[in-house]
């Protein structure tokens, strides 16, 4: 359906695309990009928005984003 593209839900977009298992066996693989993700598949929009959040936390986000070896954001790219 066509809603289903309107979230923010990580998990959700990753299976639209039909790139999930691609993350899953990645992940398997990969110990780094599997903490990597771990540390951003459960962002939201109001993630954002959180003043409780440590700068510790939003390096370590930053760090799991943009790595340019096992980053989520490395990965995503490379599945286009």
């Amino acid at each position: 359906m066509v809603t289903d593209f309107y979230t923010h839900r990580l998990d959700k977009l990753l299976g639209i695309s039909g790139v999930k298992a691609d993350l899953e066996l990645r992940a398997g693989d990969d110990q780094a990009f599997q903490v990597n993700w771990n540390t951003v598949r459960d962002w939201s929009e109001t993630s954002r928005y959180d003043h409780s959040t440590t700068e510790v936390k939003a390096r370590d986000m930053l760090v799991a984003v943009a790595d340019p070896t096992t980053g989520v954001l490395a990965w995503l790219k490379a599945q286009w």
